[in-house]
């Protein structure tokens, strides 16, 4: 078994290697998401605002080409500009996402109470389900290798009970992009009150080394009118959120076409369904506040409840839920084998493709439905929508799981071997675990 895992895990890799190397390739001409990355850097280090499309007045941002995200990543590529050409950044920035990929499933496996021994390791199997966001995450250059790290810095300086270093990732992610501010919930109702100071005093310092570099201006663009302009992309069939959801299945929108069109419903049961996650949320972060291996869970929890609720959340931001994951693996392998079914299917559902022209070659669809929009195409139209929502269920019930494992504060830490193998059970006279006598 160890042989044959071993090398189904080098095919794996291999051959997720090889897609990412030419879908960088085959993007460094045409751009990725990594170009709407360089091309704000490049403004700010050319004394611009990296919002300058705004001016044009269009209704939307263009993905591979506008900067659309907080000020201080562009403020923080802009140095770079002056050394690199694209390309060399390109490969340079697959390098520092491979690099914190592994620093952050590092530190995660620290500060987590997993084992490897026995059949307890099955309850690791479903974080293999993340695999697809990392491939893609890599491919298209995304910044959620960086927050995977930064994250993961949050939850191990849980477990070593660091505060002024969990405010720290707190603010830092919150900073790279929106929806990670959320982790201020688990802050504030966990009486963390030193990361609370912490992630203010950073907070404020990133706000004014940016207002001092850039001026106001820019991040009242982005507070006005670029946040504006995200609406048009919050039905892409990528958008693993709530919000997602709702506005693919009952809005009028770009990429699908929705049973109906009912946007006041589809904003209330959005807000619904945003009500009962942050409510539950918070209950469960203010019950699991004392005990350390609750707390841990509670922010693990926090970072799942911060994809569901977040306006864009794409599916390449998945392997952010890796913290989540092995938080829950802890859980199930210290209760075991109580809940392992439900982390299977978590597993399972967050490999799910949210888009299936991907699961063929390029140009698959057009080649089987020459004449059909991709609007109407059958995972993008009315109830097929629900096709595309496997990874969404799997967050769901990855937050639900630990949910409840924040309310089970009592849980015990999985011994170090099985207790199948542990118990030392007597035939005879003679041990079942080996030929000595007792």
């Amino acid at each position: 078994m160890l042989i044959g895992g071993g090398a189904l895990g080098i095919t794996l890799l291999a051959v997720n290697a090889v897609r990412i190397h030419a879908t960088i390739s085959g993007s460094i001409a045409v751009g990725d998401d990594f170009t709407s990355y360089w091309n704000g850097a490049r403004s700010v280090a050319d004394g611009h605002s990296p919002y300058e499309w705004l001016a044009e007045n269009r209704p939307y941002a263009t993905p591979n080409a506008d900067y659309f995200y907080p000020p201080l990543l562009a403020l923080l590529l802009a140095p770079f500009t002056r050394l690199l050409d694209y390309p060399a950044a390109r490969w340079s920035w697959l390098f520092l996402g491979v690099v914190c990929l592994a620093g952050g499933v590092g530190l995660t496996w620290r500060a987590s109470d997993l084992h490897l021994r026995g059949r307890r390791l099955l309850a690791l199997v479903p974080c293999i389900g993340v695999l697809p966001s990392v491939v893609v995450a890599l491919g298209i250059g995304q910044l959620s290798p960086i927050l995977l790290l930064v994250v993961a810095a949050g939850y191990a300086a849980i477990r070593a009970g660091r505060p002024v270093l969990l405010g720290a990732a707190v603010a830092v992610a919150a900073g790279l992009k929106g929806f990670p501010a959320l982790l201020g919930l688990y802050l504030v109702l966990g009486r963390r009150y030193q990361a609370c100071v912490s992630t203010a005093l950073l907070a404020l310092l990133e706000l004014a080394a940016s207002v001092a570099v850039l001026g106001w201006e820019p991040h009242r663009e982005y507070l006005t009118a670029v946040v504006a302009t995200l609406h048009y992309w919050y039905g892409m069939p990528s958008n693993v959120s709530i919000v997602g959801f709702f506005t693919r299945l009952l809005s009028d929108n770009a990429f699908t076409t929705p049973v109906v069109s009912a946007e006041a419903l589809a904003a209330g049961l959005t807000a619904l369904c945003a009500a009962g996650i942050l409510g539950a949320s918070a209950y469960a972060v203010w019950r699991a506040r004392a005990a350390r291996q609750s707390r841990s869970r509670a922010y693990a929890m926090v970072v799942v409840a911060s994809l569901l609720l977040s306006p864009i959340n794409g599916h390449y931001n998945l392997m952010i839920a890796l913290v989540g994951l092995v938080a829950a693996a802890a859980y199930v392998q210290a209760t075991w084998p109580g809940h392992l079914r439900w982390l299977l299917w978590v597993g399972l559902l967050l490999s799910l493709p949210v888009e299936y022209c991907d699961l063929g070659p390029e140009q698959w669809c057009q080649s089987y439905f020459p004449l059909v929009p991709l609007a109407a195409l059958p995972w993008r139209y009315g109830w097929g929508n629900l096709l595309s929502c496997g990874p969404l269920v799997g967050l769901i019930l990855l937050w639900a799981l630990l949910v409840r494992s924040c309310l089970e504060p009592s849980a015990a830490t999985v011994p170090a071997i099985d207790s199948e193998a542990s118990t030392g059970q007597t035939l005879g006279g003679f041990s079942t675990t080996g030929d000595l006598p007792v």
